[in-house]
């Protein structure tokens, strides 16, 4: 009877060390899920804080930004005009003819 005891208690025994490993690696991971969260959400906060930042930026910046870039465009497109037209009296006949008669499309 007391061996039946001994390993009663030895099998006791090894049930609880199971249990509690269990519960201290349940522990652990709970520890380390919630780290992670912490590490996500300052990741997601610090995110956010750079995207206002450089939206506040931008949204300054926007009207004079679009007047120079749509000026420079154009330019280039005028000075490859004149380059293309140049001195050909009949290239720039055309040329005055085809864009008077659509911009007349635009006038009504």
């Amino acid at each position: 009877m007391a061996t039946v005891l001994s390993a009663s208690n030895a099998t006791a025994t090894s049930i609880l060390s199971t249990v509690q490993t269990l519960a201290i690696t349940a522990q652990r991971t709970i520890n380390t899920a919630a780290a992670g969260l912490d590490m996500l959400d300052t990741y997601v906060e610090d995110a956010r804080t750079r995207q206002v930042d450089a939206s506040k930026i931008a949204r300054h910046h926007y009207r004079k930004n679009l007047l120079l870039e749509a000026s420079i465009e154009q330019a280039r497109k005028e000075q490859q005009l004149t380059r293309e037209i140049g001195n050909d009296q009949v290239l720039s006949k055309l040329f005055s003819d085809n864009h008077a008669e659509l911009e007349a499309l635009f006038a009504s």
